[in-house]
């Protein structure tokens, strides 16, 4: 197993082929928990402080102080330092959300998984819904994206991400603004997961509004001076100010960037000959760089498609993609 993904499950090795234990059905949750090795529960754990001996003023015994270490009861790794009001939420309880969802047929996990030594777990279920066409031959299949912390740098989230069947692109809007429920480890944070369902029928209308959108960058025609434009404006490199006999500015891995895109671009043009030279290959040339390409180790990759620069650099050009695609 990778290093960064400590333990795996993956039906029918989509979509990171490779990684975990392979089932070739969905599981249940209860399932799911044990076999992608998330069967543990998190312990609190009170934190102390203890004397100085190098001070002038010695405490006779340890001080409590108001903070806690998240533990997992099975081999003790503390996971992280939390507040005193934080709330743990078991991975049974983060699974347990999908239960009525599997129980009515309306979606079937596909991977789930714990990260960075068991402080980040996920749970992705695969939407039962014939699957988006942004244009003939170009699919979108939906999921629901359920992730947790247990270090306290993330409060529960719950979203949708789709994945392009054609190359297996990830799009994500699932953490973007308005498309995703940020739920806070308090003491009300069990109340919230039971609500959570009324609020993803919301999200889930929100779902038409980017198809909706993403159609719109396939009307939208663009050269390979706009792509080298729109990936500046993703990316966001360093400028930087030369002195000399004249000045002059230079960008920080904007010419590697943008020739990495390129490629990728005249891919995509190929493998969609109807949105040839659109913003909609545009746009998936650089989620294709940031899925399968920018990050070397695959687990990493995934780490970063959801929680880290890879996922708001794909935000970002979803959201600079679809304003282009509706200027004149």
């Amino acid at each position: 197993m990778s290093a960064n993904v400590e333990s795996m499950l993956s039906v029918n090795e989509v979509p990171w082929h490779g990684l975990g234990v392979i089932l070739d059905s969905p599981p249940t949750p209860a399932d799911a928990i044990r076999i992608a090795g998330l069967d543990w529960e998190v312990k609190l754990k009170q934190l102390y402080a203890h004397p100085d001996l190098n001070d002038a003023f010695v405490w006779p015994s340890p001080r409590q102080v108001s903070a806690f270490a998240t533990t997992r009861a099975t081999d003790g790794k503390v996971l992280g330092i939390v507040g005193p009001n934080y709330t743990v939420v078991q991975n049974t309880e983060a699974f347990a959300f999908f239960q009525p969802f599997i129980d009515s047929g309306t979606c079937k996990i596909e991977t789930a998984g714990s990260l960075r030594g068991g402080r980040r777990i996920w749970v992705l279920a695969r939407i039962e819904e014939d699957p988006t066409e942004i244009l003939k031959g170009d699919e979108i299949r939906r999921y629901t994206l359920m992730s947790n912390s247990h270090d306290g740098t993330l409060a529960v989230r719950v979203g949708f991400t789709g994945i392009r069947a054609v190359c297996e692109n990830t799009l994500t809007w699932a953490h973007s603004e308005g498309k995703i429920l940020r739920i806070r480890h308090s003491k009300n944070v069990h109340d919230a997961l039971e609500a959570v369902q009324g609020i993803m029928d919301m999200a889930n209308r929100e779902f038409s509004a980017s198809v909706e959108q993403m159609r719109a960058m396939v009307r939208k025609g663009v050269v390979d001076v706009d792509v080298a434009k729109f990936v500046r404006e993703v990316f966001k490199p360093k400028v930087f100010l030369t002195k000399g006999e004249e000045e002059r500015y230079w960008e920080e891995g904007a010419p590697q960037l943008v020739g990495k895109v390129l490629p990728l671009f005249q891919e995509e043009n190929e493998r969609m000959p109807a949105a040839s030279g659109t913003v909609w290959t545009m746009y998936n040339a650089v989620t294709n760089l940031l899925t399968h390409h920018r990050v070397a180790d695959q687990s990493r990759r995934l780490d970063s498609q959801w929680f880290g620069d890879s996922a708001d650099k794909s935000r970002l050009a979803l959201k600079v993609a679809g304003k282009i695609a509706v200027t004149a």
